[in-house]
């Protein structure tokens, strides 16, 4: 049985969100031997640096849990560069679903990892059985200095007789110029930004989504490469004026694995990172 969105909305309406230098979780209803966190890699960020968001649950209870999927908001800011999704160390299959613009919060993106999908036609389907750890970590780049909130981590699953889910408390991240010019894992031009590729994995299309920049009317460069650095695809769109999303369709000799890309229109840049599973 689904945890329905009326229930979830309705609870978040009583849910006060506050602002700790460090995650705490809270499972609902109370009594659940469920175990979750939501850790940062950092509060105070310089905008060259990664943060990373590490978010764990461990199922201690007699049930395993089904339904089960993680939800983050993010500012429209942000971008994930990357993810991985374990129970038990191994990765596992799933759904990744998003960004999804002002679905929950006008500022944010919302995103979805769906672990077991209720539906009878969808093959994604993996309950968290009792004693399993799953760990979600991803990647996010910042492009613009400033103070943000992190809102409304969640985690909604089916267990035993009822529906469970987790709220974390707000975090509030700062993304400052700094002074390193040539340290940290990103180094961006000054006018760049992190685009969006979803679905990410991806075994057909591709969309890359350029959010909310006000474009110039230059046509859009998309040039793909792959973990050796060698160009598999490069071409020039031309986007109507309400249109900021890029469909890219792989060729059929190009082989499952991790791709960059980068996008330019005029003296916009934007990079990504891809999985393409045949």
């Amino acid at each position: 049985m689904r945890i329905k969105t009326k229930l979830l909305f309705s609870l978040f309406l009583f849910f006060i969100i506050l602002e700790y230098s460090e995650a705490q979780e809270t499972v609902y209803p109370a009594g659940h031997n469920i175990v979750a966190t939501y850790e940062l890699s950092s509060t105070d960020l310089e905008i060259v640096d990664t943060l990373l968001v590490t978010r764990t649950i461990t199922n201690n209870e007699s049930f395993g849990l089904a339904n089960l999927y993680l939800a983050e908001n993010l500012p429209f800011e942000f971008g994930i560069l990357s993810y991985s999704l374990e129970i038990d160390g191994a990765p596992i299959p799933h759904a990744y679903l998003g960004p999804f613009g002002g679905e929950i919060f006008s500022s944010c993106n919302s995103y979805r990892w769906v672990i077991d999908d209720p539906s009878p036609s969808d093959t994604t389907n993996r309950v968290l059985m009792p004693g399993e750890l799953l760990v979600l970590e991803y990647a996010i780049a910042c492009t613009t200095v400033g103070n943000y909130v992190l809102p409304f981590h969640t985690l909604c699953a089916y267990g035993d007789t009822s529906g469970i889910f987790t709220v974390a408390d707000s975090l509030m991240v700062t993304f400052s110029p700094g002074s390193r010019t040539s340290e940290g894992p990103l180094v961006f031009p000054v006018s760049s930004y992190i685009s969006s590729a979803y679905p990410n994995p991806f075994n057909d299309e591709v969309v890359i989504d350029l959010g909310h920049l006000e474009l110039p009317d230059d046509p859009v460069r998309l040039t793909v490469y792959d973990l050796m650095g060698d160009e598999v695809f490069d071409a020039e769109y031309i986007l109507i004026a309400s249109g900021h999303r890029i469909h890219w369709r792989p060729k059929k000799n190009i082989a499952t694995g991790v791709y960059f890309y980068r996008l330019q229109t005029g003296v916009i840049v934007s990079t990504g990172k891809m999985t393409f599973l045949k």
